[in-house]
């Protein structure tokens, strides 16, 4: 996130990349820690996919 609340798109994907062991690749932080969709979790294997596929846009 920016300063501003704006999702840092570019920010994220350099933190990605540049951090193959992050937490964030079994799924997107913010999105995780949401109470709406605690019982939409995608498994984590899943959730790896949708965040390699993102930063391959």
């Amino acid at each position: 996130m920016s300063l501003k609340g704006d999702y840092d798109v570019a920010g994220c994907r350099t933190h990605l990349e540049q951090n193959p062991d992050a937490d964030c690749w079994s799924g997107c932080l913010a999105r995780r820690a949401c109470p709406f969709g605690v019982d939409h979790k995608p498994p984590a294997d899943t959730a790896r996919f949708h965040m390699k596929s993102f930063i391959g846009l």
